[in-house]
């Protein structure tokens, strides 16, 4: 795949080194490169440029705690949903947002030790967000715990 862009970096096999998640620079299309420092293991179209338009990682992390690296990612329609992988295979996957919604995925991380996704509310007419945050906190696909945090102060942004 010549001129594609790094959009995710985790261990997406469980070995204990980073792979890497890469996007055609032409098509759209996302491929994950398992790596063994700088030489590649494997290489697997996960998402084809057809099925591709309009989606984008949002995230990438550990959802389930199987070592690892998982899919968090969001359509320009406001769609977001999650994917669980193994190496270059998906093994589950789970829509949580539809269409026409303002919250989008910021970052993911660790609260607590529990995977969970921070998000944001857009405002695509007046900038990158409204101030209104919320996480979810999540064992695989299943969301276990939602946390509202309301409005930041006015000069506060997250972009994501």
């Amino acid at each position: 795949m010549a001129y594609a862009n790094p959009v995710a970096i985790g261990d997406f096999n469980g070995d204990g080194r980073d792979d890497i998640v890469l996007q055609s620079a032409y098509g759209g299309a996302y491929v994950v490169w398992l790596m063994d420092g700088a030489t590649v293991l494997e290489s697997r179209t996960i998402l084809d440029a057809t099925s591709a338009y309009g989606w984008h990682i949002a995230a990438a992390i550990d959802l389930d705690g199987d070592g690892k690296t998982d899919l968090v990612w969001r359509h320009d329609d406001g769609s977001a949903g999650g994917w669980l992988m193994d190496g270059t295979t998906i093994r589950a996957y789970r829509g949580w947002l539809q269409p026409d919604t303002c919250w989008a995925p910021v970052t993911a991380g660790r609260f607590g030790g529990q995977a969970g996704i921070l998000w944001g509310c857009l405002d695509y007419a007046n900038g990158p967000s409204n101030g209104d945050y919320g996480a979810w906190l999540l064992q695989g696909l299943d969301i276990t715990e939602v946390r509202s945090y309301g409005l930041a102060q006015s000069h506060w942004r997250a972009y994501p």
